[in-house]
């Protein structure tokens, strides 16, 4: 039999150790732990993320508030195989999926852009759009938030006295959102993602959500996309048009923003109100100066008389935020909870 030289330690006849074998034998240990760390860290990670591996091109990230604490994150890009860069080809997701393990076709599905505070370009993701998210994963649903064509990125800093170079980047901000169908493209590809990458989804309980701008869009995208199965509009604008009445006027914006015009038609919700046959929940404040609520109200009417399930929360205090997120977001959440009664 053979025998490492190393695992042995020489005693001397009177019972000591051998100090130079010990410091032999320690430091052969010590290169073999590093070798085993080595290996360790060369070995492929197994995700934390369970939901990772199912989904194509999935990375995990890190929600950074305590409400997320153990929900499965998870960074999609649409894009990362396609050489082109037409409309919605460089769309990406943000995917969240409640804690725990999830039978297929167990899950409803909210899909939604990130907070948006202007309706003439898109948007990419920021940290503070966990929070729009939260409170639907908190409520047991899935939420794929989606980028939008032409994020409007300041190239100059704090140097906006530049006024050309701010024109420029929105200028090509606009151009590519309105390509996309104010970003109808982007909500597309992630209904598409949602019906054929997430087999724990519902398929019946596909839900498109958001307040203010978003609400717009989430009208437009239940209009235009019958796999949606109930709509979500909280203080939304319903008349494009009429919100950007004071630009249309002004000829030295609508003169570098082309087709300006027909874009607030065709991105406005009033212009789709007859292809809307999903059950609809509005919310709105009487005092909300960012979109008009009468318009929220003659939308809900139309839908009515063709007899679509129009659910109504108005309020008659609370301003456009906040009236949403104290009193929209929880009543939409305990709406979409009774969908599946229905």
């Amino acid at each position: 039999m053979k025998h490492s030289p190393v695992t042995h330690v020489h005693v001397n006849r009177k019972g000591g150790v051998n100090v130079g074998s010990l410091v032999a034998l320690l430091s052969v240990l010590a290169v073999g732990l590093i070798a085993a760390a080595v290996v360790l860290l060369m070995q492929p990670r197994t995700a934390t993320n369970p939901y990772v591996a199912m989904i194509p091109n999935g990375q995990p990230i890190e929600a950074n508030i305590p409400e997320l604490k153990g929900c499965n994150v998870i960074s999609v890009d649409l894009g990362i195989d396609v050489q082109g860069n037409g409309p919605a080809e460089r769309t990406k997701l943000r995917i969240y999926i409640p804690t725990g393990n999830h039978a297929d076709g167990s899950l409803p599905c909210v899909v939604l852009p990130p907070m948006t505070v202007e309706y003439w370009h898109g948007s990419e993701f920021l940290d503070y759009d966990h929070g729009e998210a939260s409170p639907y994963v908190q409520a047991g649903m899935i939420v794929i938030m989606y980028s939008q064509d032409g994020p409007l990125v300041d190239p100059i800093g704090q140097e906006r006295e530049n006024d050309s170079k701010v024109m420029i980047a929105g200028v090509a901000a606009y151009n590519a959102f309105r390509d996309s169908k104010a970003s109808l493209a982007n909500a597309t590809k992630a209904v598409d993602f949602a019906s054929s990458n997430l087999t724990i989804v519902d398929k019946s309980k596909i839900y498109a959500v958001g307040n203010g701008t978003s609400g717009s869009r989430a009208l437009v995208l239940a209009a235009n996309d019958q796999r949606i199965k109930g709509c979500v509009a909280l203080a939304p604008v319903i008349d494009v048009t009429k919100h950007f009445s004071k630009v249309l006027k002004n000829s030295k914006i609508t003169d570098k923003l082309e087709g300006f015009a027909d874009f607030a038609k065709t991105s406005s919700p009033s212009e789709y109100l007859d292809m809307i046959n999903c059950p609809v929940y509005f919310f709105h404040a009487e005092d909300d100066i960012q979109a008009a609520i009468e318009d929220s109200r003659s939308a809900a009417k139309t839908l009515e008389d063709r007899g679509v399930d129009v659910t109504t929360n108005f309020i008659p205090l609370g301003d456009h935020f906040q009236s949403v997120h104290a009193e929209g977001i929880p009543g939409s959440i305990q709406w979409l909870q009774t969908m599946g009664t229905k």
